[in-house]
């Protein structure tokens, strides 16, 4: 809730619930008046008032927003037009990283709060940025002492003819984007990771898939690469394994993918020979 003072002779307080998910937003609002009168002009809400003097009003104010039970929230499957010639997409897309892994600070900020990153990341649809888009927040101890770290995520999959400020006409191209953001509660310092790569439409668009070498900026896909940018001021591939092996893979996809098992060798539980009876008045005990 924020609260305003206004001249005129009154005080307004007006207060907003907000409730945010991924990709989803409710906003409610309310207000309470309080008049020369002191009189709480909404019966919704209980206040109480007390007048010290004719020029101060002291207010206590317990909102009661009330619980109301209805239908889960179901996402739209409707698919959605894409204009990056390659028909229609499901509202809901898999997307798939290996962003956090090594000794990156990331990394080392999820181990030090047993904070598990998912593996698969679904991106809604947001017809208010006509993006598919996915946000995450994660708070937990620092590296310091007392200290307290704040990391947010965001990820966009969208066709656009528009990057930043720069708007192209009718040239479209798939616009992925990931922000990453990083403050400490201590020192109020604030740091960002961000990765913008541009692809040309066309082709496949339901599994696209593309690796960035965070070394070098180069991006290994079968579109066209129109346009690479990365800032990286958290660190985030600046450290010793990243530099070793410096691929980002990045997919977005309407198909699961599975992880691949690897093959278990188990030679090792069978003897090299074939067992030899000892003896017949000792069932099963052998000798190789």
């Amino acid at each position: 809730m924020s609260g305003n003072t206004l001249a005129g002779g009154g005080v307004t307080i007006v207060g907003g619930a907000v409730y945010t998910a991924p990709s989803y937003q409710y906003i409610g609002s309310g207000s309470i008046e309080v008049s020369g009168g002191a009189e709480v002009s909404s019966i919704s809400d209980m206040g109480v008032i007390e007048t010290v003097s004719d020029a101060v009003v002291s207010m206590t104010v317990t909102v009661d927003f009330g619980t109301t039970e209805g239908e889960p929230l179901v996402p739209d499957d409707t698919p959605i037009f894409v204009n990056c010639d390659c028909g229609q997409l499901s509202p809901t897309v898999n997307f798939y990283t290996n962003l956090v892994r090594g000794d990156n600070p990331l990394q080392i900020f999820m181990e030090r709060n047993a904070i598990t990153f998912p593996n698969t990341l679904q991106l809604i649809y947001n017809n208010r940025i006509f993006s598919w888009e996915e946000n995450l927040a994660y708070a937990g101890y620092g590296t310091k002492g007392d200290d307290r770290e704040i990391w947010n995520f965001n990820v966009q999959w969208s066709c656009t003819n528009q990057i930043g400020a720069s708007t192209f006409g009718e040239s479209v191209f798939w616009k992925f984007l990931l922000n990453i953001s990083q403050q400490s509660t201590n020192t109020e310092a604030n740091k960002i990771t961000k990765v913008l790569i541009a692809l040309g439409p066309g082709g496949e668009c339901s599994n696209v898939g593309f690796v960035l070498d965070t070394q070098t900026g180069v991006v290994t896909t079968d579109k066209t690469v129109d346009s690479v940018k990365v800032v990286d001021e958290i660190g985030m591939f600046s450290t010793g394994i990243w530099k070793e092996d410096p691929n980002l893979n990045l997919r977005v996809t309407q198909l699961v993918v599975r992880d691949r098992l690897g093959r278990l060798d188990i030679t090792p539980l069978f003897p090299d020979e074939q067992p030899v009876l000892v003896s017949e008045s000792e069932p099963g005990v052998y000798i190789a």
